[in-house]
């Protein structure tokens, strides 16, 4: 049988195969495997929020936020303003649980978060004594007492979708740094909104928290900067290092932030996870005593840190971060030199 192949057909299929798009191209985008593996973890966390929504509703939780910000049950300061601080397409993902009663929305909100805690765990190595661990802490109360998303941002941290991750992005965002991949794809993401909504960083980088809460930098002051940024030149492509790491260079952290922490507890082994959880009772401490001892909030991601990092591994890193720096210098100074030579030439 005579081949049907054009000179068009054969020169894609070259395009195809070509060894740049190989090399840079195909690993940006993720694998069919893991889109399943993300699809039936969206699955699971719903089925898990839907039965314990019962549970949830019988819980006295205020929801304060909740009900007047996220439900726009306040004139002025709610989800839809333009001077909201939260990325502007948060209100579509917020939308798809207030159309229900906010009584109702807020448990399975609940629900969720729970369900989200216990699966990240379980995902991170940890079995049902982490994830017990993990569940008694007072972040996720903390988190649906005020009635903040945080959860649903774990949700999207767990399954890779950085659209559902950014909506709380204080701690989450630090998490995509870890490859060339997921860089790529926060780096659209962020483009794609400032192309969209242009206004919204404007916005968000000139809001000034000062909540009594408050334990960003921006509120304690910015030597916590400095040790955010030598901890995370040395955390690697870990992830939970890379958030712990990012607890102390974002300017506006908030206790329930750290609620997206919460399954690392999953990956700590020893006395280093009695520890960490120690850490996070910590927090409890840090908010009811306010002033000066909220520094005791940023003993959780610490000890996080130190609990998945080594000395060792650390000076790797940095060591690894220098050598590229330095192939980098040579790779420019070469080009310049060659540019220099063509020039004189011509």
């Amino acid at each position: 049988m005579p081949s049907t192949s054009t000179p068009e057909n054969r020169s894609l299929s070259n395009l195809y195969q070509s060894p740049l798009l190989k090399k840079y191209l195909y690993p940006l985008f993720p694998r069919w495997e893991d889109i399943i593996d993300s699809l039936k973890l969206f699955g699971l966390i719903f089925a898990g929020g839907i039965i314990l929504l019962p549970l949830m509703s019988k819980l006295p939780l205020l929801g304060w936020d909740w009900y007047f910000f996220f439900n726009a049950n306040h004139p002025v300061d709610n989800i839809y303003s333009y001077y909201s601080p939260f990325l502007p397409y948060t209100k579509y993902f917020i939308e798809l649980l207030t159309w229900m009663n906010w009584r109702t929305s807020l448990a399975l909100l609940g629900g969720l978060t729970f369900t989200a805690i216990a699966l990240g765990t379980w995902r991170n190595g940890g079995r049902y004594g982490s994830i017990l661990l993990a569940i008694l802490t007072p972040l996720p109360l903390f988190t649906m007492w005020v009635g903040h998303p945080d959860g649903l941002a774990l949700i999207g941290l767990l399954t890779g979708f950085i659209p559902l991750a950014l909506i709380k992005p204080q701690i989450t965002f630090w998490a995509f740094l870890r490859t060339k991949a997921t860089t790529f794809w926060l780096i659209v993401c962020l483009g794609a909104t400032m192309l969209i909504w242009p206004y919204w960083f404007a916005v968000a980088f000139g809001i000034r928290w000062d909540h009594s809460a408050a334990t960003g930098w921006q509120a304690l002051g910015w030597p916590l900067l400095i040790i955010g940024l030598v901890l995370i030149l040395g955390a690697g492509n870990d992830p939970w290092r890379l958030m712990s790491a990012g607890c102390f260079i974002t300017p506006d952290l908030m206790p329930y932030h750290m609620v997206v922490l919460l399954p690392a507890i999953g990956r700590v082994r020893g006395r280093s996870k009695a520890i960490v959880w120690l850490a996070a009772w910590g927090v409890f401490l840090g908010l009811g005593l306010g002033g000066n001892y909220r520094f005791l909030n940023l003993l959780f991601p610490l000890s996080i840190y130190l609990s998945l990092q080594t000395m060792d591994g650390y000076r790797q890193t940095i060591h690894s971060h220098l050598k590229l720096m330095q192939s980098i210098y040579f790779q420019i100074k070469s080009f310049l030199s060659q540019s220099r030579s063509k020039e004189s030439h011509g």
